[in-house]
């Protein structure tokens, strides 16, 4: 089954979802209709259907249909589309520890990003790494191949099977503490999501600090905001 072809149903859904088009309580077309719809197979289409269950977009009645569910207040990821960041700054500084399973031999994508908001206060840090199997052809780490993977690094997460996310506050991490300018005493939020391949396998890992003093920006949940 091609990704883009599940991801492609399952995004489109998950938007109307969002978009009140298709509201609480909304039962959505019979199996046949959305294949007809989206020109896909049945095996796709429940693929699709699969992941949004799983991710509390909507939940099946046996014998009746799928129903959009109403939205949890769970926390589901950071969130940096606010109002008041204007800058972003890109750096290559090593920071991750990610062993990713052990694994030896591998090629790895690396790059932190840094949030500011307009008084120039670093509000954010968010730090990408991707093992990767293949390089673009003769450019094996070079910067165009760094290129290709900052262009489609949320493309390439989107192909995990399994992602998971915890969540906890954190003390003393100087390196973290240096990039955002602050005190090695202050507390910081840490977001960390793992995703993992068809085989079980770790191959990419993002981690998001947000300083204590900016934590009502800190989370966001899959279809509501969450403020602690």
């Amino acid at each position: 089954m091609e990704a883009k072809l599940y991801k492609g149903v399952q995004n489109d859904l998950k938007k109307k979802i969002e978009r009140g088009i298709y509201p609480e309580g909304y039962k959505l077309e019979s199996e046949n209709s959305l294949c007809e719809q989206y020109n896909v197979s049945k095996v796709t289409l429940r693929k699709a259907l699969s992941n949004l269950i799983e991710e509390n977009y909507i939940e099946s009645r046996p014998r009746i249909g799928y129903f959009v569910k109403a939205a949890e207040r769970g926390i589901y990821h950071l969130s940096y589309s606010l109002s008041n960041v204007l800058n972003t700054y890109i750096s290559d500084e090593e920071i991750l520890s990610a062993d990713f399973g052990g694994r030896k031999g591998v090629n790895e994508f690396e790059m932190t990003k840094r949030y500011a908001n307009d008084d120039d206060e670093w509000i954010a840090l968010e730090q990408i790494r991707i093992v990767f199997r293949h390089t673009l052809p003769g450019e094996k780490n070079t910067e165009k191949t760094r290129g290709y993977y900052k262009r489609h690094t949320e493309d390439i997460l989107s192909l995990a099977e399994t992602k998971k996310m915890t969540l906890d506050v954190s003390f003393g991490d100087e390196a973290v503490c240096d990039a955002l300018e602050i005190f090695s005493d202050e507390a910081l939020l840490r977001v960390c999501e793992e995703y993992y391949d068809e085989y079980g396998k770790l191959f990419a890992e993002v981690r998001a600090y947000v300083p204590s003093d900016f934590a009502e920006v800190r989370a966001s949940n899959k279809r509501k905001e969450s403020v602690f």
